[in-house]
């Protein structure tokens, strides 16, 4: 359906994220759970360590804030 569609220039160290509704509807992704799942991962020169990882970290959140009855979600 009707997506969200913005313009960006593309620089040296951006990071692009791509997932499904079920994240976006659990995780507020301008908050700090998600930039922290993001951020734990990379080395001091901004390279991903292990971008698996990272991706396993965004959807164990987006899990169990979707559990959490009493999370606020974006959803909500």
């Amino acid at each position: 359906a009707g997506g969200q569609e913005k313009e960006h220039e593309i620089v040296d160290a951006d990071i692009f994220v791509l997932f499904t509704d079920g994240v976006s509807d659990n995780v507020f992704v301008d908050r700090a759970a998600f930039k922290k799942c993001l951020t734990k991962y990379l080395d001091e020169n901004g390279h991903f360590l292990s971008m698996s990882a990272a991706a396993e970290c965004i959807a164990i959140k987006a899990y169990h804030l979707g559990k959490n009855q009493n999370y606020d979600s974006p959803f909500a």
